[in-house]
């Protein structure tokens, strides 16, 4: 969802230096603009309201206002207005190309094929995400083959945007036409250029299932299945992996003697913005009790006397909190949920009466050996 508002938003952004309205500015300028939607949609609304504009005006309006209610989640008056546009202005390209996206989204394919291919046409020329969006569209409607043909075409036209990504939809719709020697070498390819892509995984190792090969098969499941969370999983890995015996670590609960140990805490953001481990923000010892309780603390070492705290908080499957009380006045709570490779993510807040202030910061939280 969040990768086709994007793609709404640059197409509107591309018609903006279109020539002046003569209705009021304020209006345009509340049409144009993209941070406020309801500002948006009302501006808009002004200006087709203004019978006096000419027609590719309101055009143009009802596009930018449907974009608006499109990313409010409104998609039925998204594609009022952007079939308005389109009837006001029957090359209207960005229409047609934004009504295909909300098309697809409802899962009305055949439209979309339609309008994404008429956007091509009035183009000119197609882009890498015409084809991959329209070859998204044909392999969801059942026709894996006008799929290939779109990816290959992606692929010919625009060489040095073979990324993993394309090589996986390439993979996919070769697995669907029982090609699986191609297929898995397409997913090797996406594997290749991004080691975490265990999606890619579970495609090549359906392949290999497909071929009689159970050993390579269940490497590359298991693999899949111990790092896509178990809420992702669509009908056919949840077949697949069930063949196997495989579940997700993520569905699976932990218990608190297995969490029992000392950890060294990373600011999240840091590492987030850094792409690798800094020096530890902290640390922390994890201890088990009775009934999936835990209790908390930290080391000497690592706090002034005056701050020696200790919690007391509970686990539940992977998920699990703590409540705190430091000697100084200071309370907090720390939720925090166990990760597949068992690293901690914890979200800390901590209320100060004294200072009559709020803290907040995210910790991952890795055992130390």
């Amino acid at each position: 969802m969040r990768s086709l508002i994007a793609a709404f938003i640059a197409t509107a952004l591309s018609i903006l230096a279109s020539p002046g309205w003569a209705a009021n500015q304020r209006d345009y300028d509340d049409c144009n603009q993209t941070k406020d939607q309801d500002r948006r949609i009302a501006g808009c609304t002004r200006v087709i309201d203004d019978r006096k504009e000419p027609a590719g005006n309101r055009a143009k309006a009802h596009y930018r206002r449907g974009v608006g209610w499109y990313v409010k989640g409104d998609s039925d008056r998204a594609l009022a207005d952007l079939s308005e546009a389109i009837r006001l202005d029957p090359k209207f390209t960005a229409a047609y190309n934004d009504r295909g996206i909300v098309f697809q989204e409802n899962r009305d394919y055949a439209r979309a094929i339609s309008d994404t291919t008429r956007a091509m046409e009035l183009r000119g020329k197609a882009s890498y995400e015409d084809y991959l969006r329209r070859a998204d569209s044909f392999r969801l409607s059942g026709n894996p083959s006008a799929a290939l043909d779109d990816m290959k075409a992606a692929g010919s036209a625009y060489p040095d945007q073979q990324g993993p990504q394309y090589h996986y939809f390439l993979g996919w719709n070769l697995y669907l036409l029982g090609r699986y020697d191609e297929a898995i070498d397409a997913m090797t390819s996406a594997i290749a250029q991004r080691a975490d892509y265990y999606w890619a995984y579970f495609r090549r190792g359906a392949s290999y299932d497909k071929k009689g090969d159970r050993a390579k098969a269940r490497e590359d499941l298991q693999k899949a299945a111990a790092h896509i969370e178990a809420e992702h999983w669509d009908d056919e890995a949840k077949a697949v992996f069930a063949q196997f015996g495989l579940q997700s670590p993520t569905g699976l609960p932990v218990n608190a003697q297995s969490l029992a140990g000392m950890y060294d805490l990373y600011n999240l953001k840091r590492f987030r913005t850094a792409g690798e481990l800094p020096a530890p923000a902290s640390r922390m010892i994890i201890a088990a009790g009775d009934g999936g309780t835990i209790q908390a603390g930290s080391p000497s070492d690592v706090v002034k006397p005056e701050s020696v705290w200790k919690s007391v908080g509970k686990l539940q499957g992977r998920h699990g909190y703590y409540d705190w009380k430091f000697e100084d006045g200071k309370t907090g709570r720390t939720d925090f949920v166990v990760t597949a490779d068992n690293d901690l993510i914890g979200h800390v807040q901590i209320s100060d009466p004294a200072r009559q202030a709020q803290f907040n910061w995210w910790y991952l939280g890795k055992r130390r050996p």
